[in-house]
């Protein structure tokens, strides 16, 4: 929640300046997007889907927001939705990271032309022909910079891009006659109207330059103090404004350190005044957009705090996921797979004893009653449920409901994703503390965003779970003693902003 003087800070910015905000974060468990008014109010879910929702830009009427939709395993989608959460829908298949230009008539997007490489090629889609072509790299020209990725003006004249050798950015001519290496930064950005191009210098500085020739760099941002990892910066139409993203300096990885949103003045593309924090959530909050009002009109959002009810009426929740209910004595996990105990030894084991009609809502099934003892290596128990080879996609929930009571004041739950065990990629697995058992059965809410990764930096990915498990871990839970669980599922409630 916003101190005092945040608060204050938010106050100010009433009356002087009206719009809509849409950005992409993680507090749900996967990446998802959200919107609220220009001056932070009102902020909700604008969307629930399946899988990872990211890059979105509302359009020049502020009617529809155009984003990245990328499912496990599959090529990304680019799609439209209206700013109310309506009419969501598919506009070209393979594609990413898509901008509006000439004024919403197109959308220029990058493709991956071979699976695997780490090279985009920048294209266009005309909204009213529905035709596309290739604007750069074009074949055969030969440029200076190893191009990865490029945004252009709305003719396709000039293009911002990163380039890994010469690292940083550059300003290029597609026919290759203009090659210029504006600063060794990253995320530069073409602004409306194509004059100039911006981005990042450094963590902590912001830079704006001419689109013409990559020249005549000037600061439009610079900070040092607890949020000056600045990143994800939006200049909207009229420039008169900047909207981006900071963590703490301590921090860096954009998938999960603490990147909040902060909202500036620009005059002459220079900061005016301190920025104002406008998101207050431990997860990560990035790549902001901004639209504003047209003169006269007002914020399009009610006024308020993070709105719940308009979620829910928006974006009804997905019903329960179960895990595993404990119906019966034979019973095997509701997502599938099978379920065992590890490890058995001598000194470190436990046994799960199926407790007939002690179902903890009042219901006609059973639950689980769990002895342990890891007084020894490797100090630790597990009642795993598995799904098998199956990935299971929760990335329309936000948290865990399990039942549980007990005569140890605690146990963990442990969440692995299908990396867990490459050696190659060893981020799959985390864990969050469930704690306050008593001698009575009490419904638990473990959030998604609360699990810790066992690898520091890395997260879980929560669209291939394939493991939870109930546990006790020494030396955060108790050597010996007894749990009871029941009716494990995963829900959506909304996590607040």
């Amino acid at each position: 929640m916003p101190d005092p003087g945040e608060q204050e800070a938010l106050a100010g910015l009433k009356g002087k300046i009206a719009g809509r905000i849409v950005w992409e974060s993680n507090r749900d468990g996967s990446w998802q997007l959200y919107t609220m008014n220009a001056d932070g109010t009102g902020a909700r879910r604008l969307l629930r889907a399946e899988g990872d929702c990211t890059q979105a830009q509302i359009a020049a009427d502020g009617k529809t927001v155009l984003y990245t939709h990328e499912l496990p395993g599959k090529p990304p989608q680019l799609r439209l939705v209206g700013v109310d959460g309506g009419g969501d829908r598919t506009l070209v298949d393979n594609a990413a990271m898509g901008v509006w230009r000439r004024g919403g008539r197109a959308v220029q997007f990058l493709r991956r032309p071979q699976k695997g490489k780490d090279r985009w090629e920048t294209r266009e889609y005309d909204l009213s022909s529905g035709n596309e072509r290739l604007l750069f790299p074009r074949p055969g020209i030969g440029y200076e910079p190893e191009v990865h990725s490029g945004i252009g003006d709305d003719e396709g004249a000039r293009f911002v891009i990163w380039s890994p050798k010469p690292r940083g950015t550059w300003v290029v001519s597609p026919d290759g006659r203009l090659q210029a290496h504006v600063h060794g930064g990253c995320e530069g950005q073409v602004a409306e109207g194509g004059r100039y191009g911006y981005g990042v210098f450094r963590a902590g500085r912001l830079v704006r330059f001419n689109l013409s020739d990559g020249g005549d760099m000037q600061t439009m941002l610079e900070l040092k103090g607890p949020w000056d990892h600045t990143y994800f910066p939006r200049v909207p139409a009229g420039a008169n404004w900047l909207i981006y993203g900071a963590c703490p300096p301590d921090q860096h990885n954009q998938d999960v350190s603490d990147y909040e949103l902060f909202l500036v003045p620009l005059i002459d593309w220079k900061a005016s005044g301190r920025p104002v924090r406008l998101t207050f959530n431990s997860r990560t909050d990035r790549w902001p957009d901004l639209w504003l009002a047209p003169p006269g009109e007002g914020n399009p959002l009610p006024d308020g705090p993070y709105d719940v009810a308009s979620n829910r009426a928006t974006n009804p929740p997905p019903p329960p996921l179960w895990l595993f209910s404990f119906s019966r004595k034979d019973a095997k996990p509701e997502f599938g797979g099978d379920w065992g105990l590890w490890p058995q030894e001598q000194g470190c084991r436990g046994e799960a004893t199926f407790m007939d009609n002690e179902d903890a809502e009042g219901g006609k099934g059973g639950s689980m009653k769990i002895d342990y003892d890891i007084s020894a290596a490797p100090r630790s128990f597990s009642l795993w449920m598995t799904a098998g080879p199956r990935k299971v996609d929760l990335s329309a929930y936000d948290r865990f409901v399990v039942y549980a009571r007990g005569s140890v004041p605690s146990f963990t739950l442990v969440v692995k994703d299908q990396s867990a065990g490459d050696p190659d990629a060893p981020d799959g697995i985390a864990e969050s503390g469930v704690g306050e058992l008593t001698d009575d059965w009490r419904r638990f809410e473990v959030l998604f965003r609360d699990f810790v990764p066992r690898r520091p930096g890395a997260r879980i990915d929560w669209r291939t779970v394939n493991h939870v498990g109930i546990c006790a871990i020494a030396p955060q839970d108790a050597e010996s003693g007894t749990i009871w669980v029941d009716n494990l599922r995963a829900e959506s409630g909304e996590v607040p902003n």
